[in-house]
């Protein structure tokens, strides 16, 4: 990661680029983590659900400060960053970095669609519950009018 300190102190072409392949293994990590998350949703594997929120969290929160990180930048060398973002060492890391965050996106969006279909399906299973348990209720308090068990009279 960046620190702040390293923000203010870059002065050529060559230091924004170690920066943004700094920014580049975050992003490489993040994707990782996603196509993680995406097998777990895939294979239903019952991981602890909250875990993965926690970590979802922790990530926007450090997304949050490495936007800031890159605003800092922005403010501390206007006029010289423009110009080093033509260079090819630079173009090149943002280039990789636009890549894969445009990978990691295409998974969020896969990651959501999982999640959408496994809540329709538990949502599906506890109406189900919940019709066999007004159904076994009534047998057990010695109702004795017919069931339908297949919806069928």
């Amino acid at each position: 990661m960046t620190s702040e300190s390293s923000v203010s102190v870059i002065r050529d072409p060559f230091q924004l680029a170690e920066v943004l392949e700094s920014e580049l293994g975050f992003y490489r990590s993040l994707y990782v983590l996603f196509d993680r998350q995406r097998d777990r949703l895939v294979n239903g594997d019952g991981h602890d659900i909250a875990a993965d929120f926690a970590e979802v969290e922790d990530l926007k929160r450090e997304i949050e400060a490495r936007e800031h990180r890159i605003a800092e930048l922005r403010s501390v060398v206007p006029g010289q960053l423009e110009e080093w973002t033509r260079t090819p060492e630079v173009t090149s890391v943002a280039g990789k970095i636009m890549d894969i965050i445009g990978r990691c996106r295409a998974l969020v969006a896969d990651c959501e669609r999982l999640a959408q279909e496994r809540l329709t399906s538990y949502r599906r299973e506890l109406d189900a519950m919940g019709q066999g348990r007004r159904l076994f209720s009534g047998m057990a308090h010695g109702d004795s009018s017919p069931r339908f068990l297949d919806a069928r009279p």
